[in-house]
């Protein structure tokens, strides 16, 4: 789906999906390291874990919000009901009683 998009959507899906994978395999390894060998003393094991959630939650989410806004090949057109809404078709009119006349 991203190939489709063009060469850029496709470019930044292979970046961040290997940022992504990187990341999530180095989350076993510090755990392996830390509370598996026991080679790493808890302060240590508490700043890595930090800089890992950080870059796996927050720089993430920003680098994914910042390109989709400005990639114009990541907008997506809507048309039909979601777009127009209800216009006037089905919609109640308050006010409007042609029984009265």
């Amino acid at each position: 789906m991203a190939m489709q998009k063009g060469g850029k959507v496709s470019n930044f899906f292979v970046a961040i999906g290997g940022f992504t994978l990187i990341l999530w395999t180095v989350y076993p390894i510090v755990w392996g390291i830390a509370d598996g060998s026991r080679n790493m003393s808890v302060d240590a094991e508490i700043i890595s874990y930090a800089i890992l959630d950080v870059l796996a939650k927050p720089i993430f989410g920003a680098w994914l919000l910042i390109t989709h806004m400005n990639m114009a090949e990541t907008n997506i057109e809507i048309g039909g009901f979601w777009s127009q809404g209800l216009s006037s078709e089905g919609a109640i009119r308050v006010g409007d009683d042609d029984e009265g006349a």
